[in-house]
């Protein structure tokens, strides 16, 4: 029982180390690509992606120990991985809120603008480094430094809540905006407060609604 507990513990740290390490990917990409530093945040607190703290818990999860002695493999299968994970989190945000926070469909191989070729290479370089390299390290690190401090752990899963439901929140007001709907309570006066268009875009410089007519 309580190895179990140490293992769940351990999955909210890396959630949290990888959405953290997520932003920074993002933001040194998009330096590199575009000249200049530009915001590239999944939640509307914190320097954080949530896709890439997904993927580290799932990539532990589900390729763990058993796939990291064939780098070949590895790579495969964190390719096809990652590329669902991106593939089925885009397809969520259009489900439950209307949206779309990335668009691959420049891209000349791609999946319903949902991931493409060329991330899902990206997925499998970071798959299988992280695997590899950095999973062995994070774990050992945690279990001996951030898995005891249970009073910590609750913040941060409390934070986390908080920062997803506020996000949902705001990014579900803004597609109503977007589509004419008024200002019918006290929680839409605030989220247009605090969360207006001009903040949302500095946020989500992709930021779009999902067009609906693609679907059948």
């Amino acid at each position: 029982m309580r190895r179990r507990k140490m293992v769940r513990h351990s999955y909210v740290w890396l959630f949290v180390i990888g959405a953290l390490a997520g932003f920074l990917v993002e933001n040194v990409y998009c330096w590199v690509k575009v000249g200049e530093w530009t915001s590239r945040q999944g939640l509307v607190l914190g320097p954080f992606v949530p896709i890439y703290g997904v993927g580290a818990v799932l990539f532990a999860m589900i390729l763990g120990p058993r796939n990291r002695k064939n780098p070949i493999l590895l790579f495969v299968l964190s390719s096809l991985l990652g590329g669902g994970i991106e593939f089925f989190g885009s397809l969520l945000e259009e489900v439950l809120l209307g949206i779309r926070l990335w668009d691959f469909s420049q891209q000349t191989y791609h999946f319903e603008g949902r991931t493409s070729l060329l991330f899902m290479f990206y997925w499998g370089v970071f798959g299988t480094v992280y695997l590899k390299v950095l999973y062995p390290i994070l774990l050992k690190d945690i279990r001996r430094y951030l898995v005891k401090h249970s009073a910590s752990l609750r913040l941060v899963m409390v934070f986390f809540l908080f920062n997803f439901t506020l996000s949902g929140l705001a990014l579900n007001r803004w597609a109503e905006r977007c589509q004419g709907q008024g200002c019918d309570s006290v929680l839409d006066q605030k989220l247009d407060q605090h969360f207006h268009d001009e903040s949302l875009a500095e946020i989500y410089p992709a930021l779009q609604l999902a067009d609906r007519s693609e679907e059948k």
